[in-house]
């Protein structure tokens, strides 16, 4: 995650940057000076992360070969929170410099000359730091914890899952039955001289076993075959030269070809060209992370007289190698299996494998904690049958999961994550561990997640899309790559909703929790925040909080009880803070201390009781989303116009029906000058007026636009605005 923590960092600085010539085009000459010597630190500390980051991109990878490693990650992880603090409390102080009347201005501009000078200072000691703590790093040599690492990478997560499967009991497989009927009639239909299957699906749902089940049924069965566990960092070369000694190794009829050049990529290739031309053969591909691994050794397969290849693969791009009938998406396991797994697991010694009545009750709390996961139920299964059979033991270990420690119990687990992690971009690592932030089993929605994750500057510019096409693309990857489990699609076949395995977000929190990305807090035990930037309130009150998190950017609060109170000393103290989502709390109006937070970015005030909004709005200038749907918000007040950034305004009101009858949302009059908005993209739902209609038209960058009341004297006018609104995709 540093590697994500670095890029994310140098997005920000470039952000600054950005603004260097408007900054100093309004600075008088003393302060000037000072402006652009910080400037000028700015733009030194981020060419200084640009060419480290590399480097920082190997020893995030193999932090965990050795201590002194996993120290150096920490370090720099602190120094760059320092150098987001210093650059963001610039852009707080930037906001500042926009309110109040010309002379306080003035005053306050001239006292914040220091405070250029001090932050430059701050950035130069933090770029001496850095400096010092990567060449310390580099006496050392990385390369030997790179290659102990890689062996320990391979040892534990290439070799021992592959050949542990492999000798599992047909008893011991649960709900495996239609899929391993189904692969086994693939494998012997002789109709179909050359098939490629592909099984797909998240870490840990059986893929290796069920596959490893049927190779070992069928292989018999054919001249031939090979099982290979494909490196993560695999080399065409050295993953055909395996085929060939598995091939060599596993040859029934031993007329493999011995003594052959088998060193360079066409005489591998030949080698088993030939080999395979009168041949019956079956060849797996386990654990697939790319579709090269295919593209790569496709030419030494063309032949051979009967062939099935195999790959399992938890993306879906992979899978896509096979055609949609010889294609199998496996899913958790069903209710039924998930407890018939559980108590072969956590009752092997006892003869029957029944669990006793005395412990039923917690045994199906651990089934449904795991979700149909196999590798959970098994893990979790392992570690209780090694405890005493209590009613109190068991309640002890369950607390103590779902306080989400790592327990042995969940080695292979943090593995399975270990490994989906490194191999997603730096750009989605942020978004996944995003969404160990909302509560259990928690349906998240697509648009709403999108926007926070732009807000959050999670997502990297691309020329041709929008920050939000390019999180969407995001979101379908980590669909894809099962790290999110896709709950609904709308009508346009476009994923709506989804939610994250619980399994998975519990070694997530434990991760995000190591990296101070973010805190998960049923209660507030301020003990347990530490430096995370982010934090989620799911129960308790953030009053007593305020003062022990400074650092904090942004507060994501899931339930009813947060107080007027309690938000105004928060505000007060988080002055830094870019999200503030308040969604569904049953506060009923803002202080006017959130309108001094000049660094957010986005305000969530979904679903809460909220009736008005404060003139104030107009000094959030950093504003990109408020989100008030199906609040009580029945007017904007003009200033909100001011707000040059806001890409998405959303504001309905929840209308006051009875019960089981359907009313549409209402909306609510547009403030004069709204048009000025030219960054919206999303626009509900307002009212219709003449003047609106008219005007309308510049809003050219709108792409989701809902009006009401629209009355037959404004469709003329209003028709001719939307024919502007040449990216519009939802009216």
């Amino acid at each position: 995650m540093l590697e994500g923590v670095i890029w994310l960092l140098i997005l920000k600085l470039g952000d600054a940057l950005a603004n260097e010539a408007a900054v100093l085009g309004k600075s008088f000459l003393v302060e000037a000076s000072a402006l652009q010597g910080l400037f000028g630190e700015i733009r030194k500390m981020k060419e200084e992360l640009e060419s480290m980051q590399a480097f920082f991109r190997t020893v995030e990878r193999f932090k965990d070969a050795d201590e002194t490693t996993v120290a150096f990650v920490k370090q720099i992880r602190g120094l760059a929170f320092n150098i987001e603090d210093v650059i963001d409390e610039f852009t707080f102080k930037l906001g500042e410099d926009r309110e109040g009347m010309f002379l306080f201005k003035a005053i306050r501009r001239v006292r914040q000359i220091k405070t250029w000078y001090r932050l430059a200072n701050s950035l130069r000691d933090i770029k001496a730091n850095l400096k010092s703590a990567a060449e310390r790093r580099r006496r050392y040599d990385l390369k030997g914890v790179e290659r102990d690492a890689k062996l320990t990478r391979i040892g534990s997560l290439s070799i021992r899952p592959a050949e542990s499967v492999h000798f599992k009991r047909a008893d011991d497989l649960v709900g495996i039955a239609e899929n391993r009927d189904l692969l086994k009639k693939w494998m012997k239909d002789e109709e179909q001289r050359h098939m490629i299957i592909t099984v797909w699906g998240m870490g840990g749902v059986g893929k290796t076993t069920l596959v490893a089940h049927v190779y070992n049924a069928i292989k018999t069965d054919f001249d031939t075959c090979a099982w290979i566990t494909v490196s993560h960092s695999y080399e065409a070369n050295d993953l055909l030269r395996q085929i060939v000694e598995e091939f060599r190794k596993n040859d029934r009829k031993k007329e493999f070809p011995k003594d052959v050049d088998v060193t360079d990529y066409r005489s591998l290739v030949e080698t088993i060209r030939r080999y395979l031309e009168k041949k019956r053969y079956v060849l797996v591909l386990d654990d697939v992370w790319s579709v090269n691994v295919w593209f790569d050794s496709k030419d030494a397969f063309f032949g051979g007289k009967l062939g099935r290849i195999i790959f399992t693969s938890r993306i879906y791009e992979v899978a896509l190698l096979a055609s949609e009938a010889q294609m199998i998406n496996l899913q958790p396991l069903q209710n039924h299996y998930a407890w018939d797994l559980f108590c072969k697991e956590a009752f092997w010694k006892n003869e029957n494998r029944d669990c006793p009545p005395e412990l039923q009750y917690w045994a199906n709390k651990f089934v449904e904690k795991c979700n149909g996961l196999p590798i959970a139920i098994v893990c979790i299964g392992r570690l209780l049958s090694f405890k005493s059979a209590t009613f109190l033991e068991w309640e002890n270990v369950y607390k103590t999961l779902e306080l989400q420690f790592t327990n042995n119990c969940i080695l292979d687990m943090n593995i399975i994550l270990k490994v989906s992690l490194e191999d997603l971009p730096h750009n989605m690592k942020n978004c996944f561990l995003y969404c160990c932030m909302f509560p259990e089993n928690h349906v998240m929605q697509r648009k709403w997640l999108v926007r926070l994750w732009v807000a959050e500057g999670f997502i990297e510019a691309s020329e041709h899309k929008t920050l939000e096409e390019v999180a969407e693309d995001y979101l379908t990857e980590l669909i894809n790559r099962c790290l999110l489990v896709e709950v609904k699609r709308n009508e346009s076949g476009y994923v709506d909703d989804f939610q994250m395995h619980d399994i998975l977000r519990v070694l997530a929190l434990s991760k995000a929790r190591e990296e101070n990305f973010c805190i998960v807090l049923d209660y507030s035990k301020t003990n347990l925040i530490g430096k995370a930037r982010r934090l989620s309130i799911q129960r308790g009150d953030i009053a007593h909080l305020a003062e022990s998190v400074p650092h904090l950017r942004s507060l994501l609060v899931f339930q009813n009880s947060l107080t007027f109170g309690s938000l105004r000393s928060f505000s007060r103290s988080v002055q830094l803070m870019s999200v503030l989502n308040l969604q569904d709390s049953s506060i009923e109006s803002l202080p006017n201390e959130v309108f001094d937070l000049f660094n957010l970015r986005y305000l969530g005030l979904r679903r809460t009781k909220i009736a008005n909004i404060s003139r104030l709005i107009g000094r959030l200038q950093n504003l990109l989303v408020l989100d008030a749907w199906k609040s009580k918000i029945t007017n904007l007040p003009v200033e909100i116009t001011r707000l040059s950034k806001l890409t998405h305004l959303i504001v309905t009101v929840k209308p006051q029906i009875p019960a089981m009858q359907f009313v549409p949302s209402i909306g609510v009059p547009a403030p004069i000058g709204m048009w000025s908005l030219a960054s919206l993209q999303t626009l509900l739902l307002v009212e219709s007026s003449s003047e609106m209609v008219r005007y309308l038209g510049s809003l050219v960058l709108l792409r989701s636009f809902r009006i009401s009341r629209v009355q037959g004297r404004h469709c003329e006018k209003l028709f001719k605005a939307i024919t502007n609104m040449v990216r519009l995709t939802r009216l």
